[in-house]
């Protein structure tokens, strides 16, 4: 990617977790710690770090609970940044360049 990468969170919703935090998330007492963070600091712009396998499956390696504060939120877009992992960008999948639109 030429640009710094933003999608929007609800494209992230159902990306697992690298290791199964999707089954964790959202957990309440991170959220309201991340709420009252935002409220009092504001939102910080650190991408949602995203791996996408050889085989085109992305995972969530960092930002579990921001693309769940951001879809709750309605927050039109979030910083992501995607990591593709042994020829991944050659691959069909939800967030392969094609997918999202990037010109190659």
């Amino acid at each position: 990617f030429t640009e710094k990468l933003r999608l929007d969170p609800k494209i992230l919703a159902n990306v697992a977790g690298s290791a199964g935090e999707e089954r964790y998330r959202p957990d309440p007492n991170k959220m309201r710690r991340l709420r009252e963070s935002i409220a009092e600091t504001g939102y910080e712009q650190s991408a949602i770090l995203i791996h996408v396998r050889e085989d085109g499956v992305p995972f969530v390696v960092e930002g579990n609970h921001r693309i769940i504060e951001g879809i709750e939120s309605g927050r039109p877009t979030i910083p992501v940044e995607i990591n593709y992992l042994r020829g991944a960008e050659d691959v069909d999948g939800p967030l392969s360049p094609e997918a999202l639109g990037v010109p190659r």
